[in-house]
């Protein structure tokens, strides 16, 4: 189903992607408020479950009154596990929403379950698919922020350091054709 169907007489999804200007367009993702199903788009060969589903049905749902449809979708995600580590993010279809996709002709990046039906994925015939295995056990690695990053490069300059003084002890002690007094 093309997107131009559903976003008839809306310039703000034909144009390009500029939501500070209320233009919406270059989506891969169109939404069916009535029918409660997510259409990846026609000429689409990658999604991300994140940016394309989950962030595209937010910006449709606050268009003019798009919010009177129930949510299609939630996330879990960004809890911490273990030092550093964050659980990955994990999405949800609800409210009966369902994703139309043809995966022969679009990959998926990201995780996507059903909190309705044993599947989230449909083909275009309305048949439920199950594209992908998936793991829910996710982790990832959290980066140090912006502002870490004279921290960062003491701590990398002291463990060379710490480094460099190991291994001139170590030449030191095992080379009889190096002065003892000079340092690598």
């Amino acid at each position: 189903m093309p997107s131009i169907h559903f976003n008839y007489g809306h310039v703000e999804f034909w144009s390009d992607y500029d939501p500070a200007n209320g233009r919406w367009g270059n989506q891969k993702c169109t939404f069916d408020g009535v029918n409660k199903i997510i259409f990846v788009n026609q000429g689409v060969t990658e999604i991300n479950i994140k940016d394309d589903v989950y962030s595209g049905w937010k910006e449709w749902a606050q268009f003019e009154d798009n919010l009177k449809y129930a949510p299609a979708l939630r996330g879990t995600g960004g809890d911490p596990t273990t030092g550093s580590e964050r659980t990955g993010d994990i999405f949800f279809t609800i409210n009966d929403w369902k994703l139309q996709i043809d995966v022969t002709k679009t990959t998926v990046d990201g995780t996507l379950f059903s909190d309705d039906f044993d599947t989230a994925y449909y083909d275009f015939n309305g048949v439920g698919i199950f594209p992908i295995t998936v793991s829910n056990l996710v982790r990832v690695v959290q980066s140090q922020a912006a502002n870490d990053n004279a921290a960062i490069a003491a701590a990398v300059a002291a463990a060379l350091d710490a480094q460099l003084t190991t291994i001139n002890e170590g030449v030191k002690k095992a080379s009889k054709l190096i002065p003892h007094n000079t340092d690598i």
